[in-house]
C-alpha cells in the first residue's frame, strides 16, 4: 500500500480477550489508541515507521489486511511519540 500525503498507517495494539479466567465482552472493550508505525506518505516528517505512538481514539478509518487491523489517519492526528 502506498500512502499519500501525509497519511500514517499504524497497526493497532491487540486487547486481551480475557482477564485471568474471565473473558472481557466486546462490549466493554475501547478503541485502541496505541499502535506502530508501520508506514507514511512522502509529506510525513513528524513519525518514522517503526515507532509506537498515540493517536486519538476516534481518529481516521480502520482498516484489515492480512488479517491485522490498521488505522489510516493524518499526521496531525498522533498525540505523541512513545518511548520503549
Amino acid at each position: 500500500m502506498k500512502l499519500l500525503g501525509r497519511r500514517v498507517l499504524i497497526e493497532e495494539v491487540k486487547h486481551a480477550d480475557k482477564i485471568g479466567s474471565l473473558y472481557v465482552p466486546d462490549r466493554a472493550k475501547q478503541r485502541p489508541q496505541e499502535g506502530r508505525v508501520t508506514g507514511i506518505g512522502s509529506e510525513v516528517s513528524t513519525v518514522k515507521v517503526g515507532e509506537r505512538v498515540l493517536y486519538g481514539r476516534f481518529a481516521g478509518l480502520t482498516i484489515t489486511l492480512d488479517e491485522k487491523a490498521y488505522r489510516v489517519l493524518w499526521d496531525r492526528d498522533v498525540i505523541a511519540v512513545l518511548e520503549d
